[in-house]
């Protein structure tokens, strides 16, 4: 878990509702990101190595490489999308908070 579960209250169930303490872990998730020097995307491996590099002054021996070997039989239905969906929308936004975030750092390092 990305959230500090103090602040975000995670274990408290009296005097919060579950919606505030999820947003709580949530707004928690996004300020440990933010203070995070370091983060990556695995769909942006490339950019990811090269900010690991300037970040900590390392440098690898060779390149990431991104396989996407996914083949279509594993493909989900509509509705097991439609559904999982419905269970995932705080780490979607967090996903989302999380490539912004990413581009951000990614131009005070290039």
């Amino acid at each position: 878990m990305i959230a500090d579960v103090t602040k975000s209250k995670c274990y408290y169930r009296r005097g919060i509702t579950p919606e505030k303490r999820t947003e709580a872990q949530l707004e928690s998730a996004k300020q440990n990101l933010q203070q995070m020097p370091f983060f990556g995307l695995t769909e942006r491996q490339t950019e990811t190595q090269h900010m690991f590099e300037k970040t900590f002054g390392r440098k690898f021996k060779t390149s990431f490489t991104y396989l996407n070997d996914a083949e279509e039989e594993d493909m989900i239905s509509e509705d097991e999308f439609v559904h999982l969906m419905q269970h995932i929308e705080l780490d979607m936004q967090l996903y989302l908070y999380a490539a912004e975030l990413f581009k951000e750092k990614l131009r005070t390092v290039i």
